[in-house]
């Protein structure tokens, strides 16, 4: 019998939801990006500076950010992540 597919890791996260027809959240946190994108793909981008996470989150157009100025800068893995955002009253 053919072991089981081993899953990608389990990220906790807190992740900031986002207006996008792109991407639905991103979060940062040691130096890593994580991105949930509309279509459910979880993706870590690591060695990525805070300041990029903030200047992604104030982008109008985050999807064109991230093709712009992460993808193919940053390594990357697919991965889960468990949102721990808790929304303020």
């Amino acid at each position: 019998m053919a072991p089981a597919p081993t899953l990608p890791i389990a990220f906790k996260v807190d992740l900031i939801p986002v207006v996008s027809s792109n991407v639905a959240a991103i979060g940062w946190q040691q130096n890593q990006l994580f991105v949930k994108f509309n279509n459910g793909g979880e993706y870590k981008y690591s060695n990525v500076p805070e300041r990029v996470f903030h200047d992604m989150l104030a982008a109008d157009s985050k999807g064109q950010f991230l093709y712009e100025h992460i993808k193919g800068k940053f390594p990357y893995t697919k991965v889960r992540i468990q949102n721990i955002h808790i929304e303020e009253e």
